[in-house]
Order: structure tokens, then sequence, then C-alpha cells
């Protein structure tokens, strides 16, 4: 009898290990993975800073161009 235990606490232990490892190596990938969104996140941070100055140096551009029309219109 002892030695169908011994068999099945034998089991056990492997099936502990293979879980484990398991477990351990999705961690790894989940942990990867959320590198590299949260590297994708703050690369879309700094495009959308880089996007947002540039639409409103184009605001900017926009306006003078408008004034300048103005100007034109009542001088000519």
């Amino acid at each position: 009898m002892v030695p169908i235990l011994s068999k099945s606490s034998n089991l056990n232990n492997k099936i502990l290990r293979d879980l484990s490892a398991h477990e351990k190596h999705q961690t790894q990938n989940l942990q990867r993975e959320i590198e590299e969104i949260t590297k994708q996140c703050n690369d879309l941070q700094k495009s959308n800073e880089e996007l947002a100055s540039q639409v409103n140096d184009l605001h900017e551009q926009v306006d003078a161009a408008l004034g300048a029309e103005e100007l034109v219109e009542l001088l000519g």
C-alpha cells in the first residue's frame, strides 16, 4: 500500500510542478505583453501631443491668412 501512496504523491508533485511552470510561463508572457502595450500607449501619447501641436500651428496659420485676406480686402 505504501508504494501506491508514494506513486500518487509523486504524480501530484509532478502535476503541481507542471502547473506552476505553466503559470510562470503565462505570467512572463503577460508581462511582456503589458510592456509592449505600455510602450505602444506611450508612443501614441507622444504622437498625439505632436499632432495637437501641429493642429495649433495650422490654426494660427489659418487665422493669420484670414487676417491678411481681410487686410487686402480693406486696402483693395
